[in-house]
């Protein structure tokens, strides 16, 4: 490692105003300095391929795989401990879709203004690497209804529509 590269390296650590960063050390290994974490990163075993381009739709009352840990699905019914939305949909806003973070995603807040759903992750001080795998749940209008795991977009209640309850089941706590 060259000393202009240990430079970067030190400079990116004490860089109070950029929580995230990495420094490439040579073609197969980088720093990585993620809030107050820091760590090597092997770039040849870094595959992040999360098939984060697919987009799923949820089947009433079934439930979908949307990651290795963990089930979305859209019920009716009564809620539980794995639901994390309770909503009211019109059948034209049906069905609904989950589907990855896109830039310019936004979410509706109760004040009548919206969110960037990057924002909300830089607030949660979320992982770069772990941004692009966030999924978000829309409607057929592409309204988003929630940053899963994260923030539920605001909805006033339409007493004409029907109630659906949004759950997440983590499959490791099954297994645990």
């Amino acid at each position: 490692m060259s000393e202009l590269t240990l430079m970067e390296v030190l400079q990116l650590i004490h860089n109070k105003t950029k929580p995230q960063g990495e420094v490439y050390l040579t073609h197969e290994w980088r720093f990585v300095k993620q809030y107050e974490t820091f760590f090597l990163n092997n770039c040849l075993d870094s595959v992040e391929n999360r098939g984060t381009d697919k987009k799923t739709v949820l089947d009433l009352n079934h439930w979908k795989l949307v990651s290795e840990t963990q089930q979305i699905g859209l019920f009716t019914g009564d809620s539980d401990e794995n639901t994390f939305l309770s909503v009211s949909l019109r059948d034209a806003e049906l069905p609904l879709w989950v589907r990855p973070v896109e830039s310019g995603d936004q979410l509706t807040l109760k004040s009548g203004g919206h969110q960037l759903v990057r924002r909300i992750q830089i607030d949660q001080k979320v992982p770069n690497s772990q941004r692009a795998s966030d999924l978000v749940v829309v409607t057929q209008e592409n309204e988003i209804l929630a940053l899963v795991n994260r923030k539920n977009a605001w909805r006033e209640a339409d007493q004409n529509a029907t109630y659906y309850q949004l759950k997440l089941k983590n499959l490791e706590e099954r297994n645990g």
